[in-house]
């Protein structure tokens, strides 16, 4: 059971997998977002029964289904939304440009939750890519403003580091919060990951 989210992770990749730039850090902070709701789908693949004799005789289900996990963040700031999404910046004018050379970096991700017990509930991927939901303007009706997140789709692919996460999508851990640092770490490919807010 899980029972929140606290707090959420996007740290860009460089061409050869490594960290490029600070970790992007969602949980709440006044003017940095708050992480609202997050649903992985895909985890396991789909059933197929092989046949023979008359009767199923064998189901095949290896690896895992198209993993993605649909996201709703409020107020992500725009330069953070402008890095994972791909938009080249003008700096003189202060404007972002989407258009065809456009290409959203890799980001590796954390997800924090708790469990029932109060430990940690941490689920990482190592490497995927975002798209945003629709952008939608309405008028004001004289009634008090209640701001929405916006929907971000992360759809994820296995890792290709030359380490223990080679070919593995996502990994999830509950424990505690001592060793979320070396967790987080491991999914950022970085030996300083999860430095910030740690234990919060």
């Amino acid at each position: 059971m899980l029972i929140g989210f606290k707090r959420m992770k996007i740290q860009p990749l460089n061409d050869d997998g490594a960290p490029d730039g600070t970790t992007i850090v969602v949980e709440g902070k006044a003017n940095e977002g708050a992480s609202q709701e997050a649903t992985v789908s895909g985890i396991s693949p789909e059933a197929v029964k092989v046949w023979g004799s008359d009767v199923p005789y064998y189901v095949s289900q290896k690896g895992t289904g198209d993993i993605s996990v649909a996201l709703t963040i409020l107020d992500l700031p725009s330069d953070a939304e402008a890095k994972i999404l791909g938009y080249e910046k003008d700096t003189e004018l202060g404007v972002q440009f989407a258009g065809e050379n456009t290409e959203p970096p890799y980001c590796a991700v954390t997800l924090e939750s708790s469990d029932a017990s109060g430990n940690v509930a941490l689920f990482g991927f190592f490497k995927g890519k975002f798209q945003k939901g629709d952008l939608a303007l309405k008028t004001r009706d004289g009634s008090s403003y209640t701001p929405s997140g916006d929907g971000y789709t992360y759809s994820v692919v296995a890792s290709d580091r030359e380490d223990k996460t080679k070919g593995q999508a996502m990994l999830q851990f509950f424990g505690a919060a001592s060793k979320q640092a070396a967790v987080e770490a491991l999914v950022f490919g970085s030996s300083t990951a999860g430095s910030q807010s740690e234990g919060e």
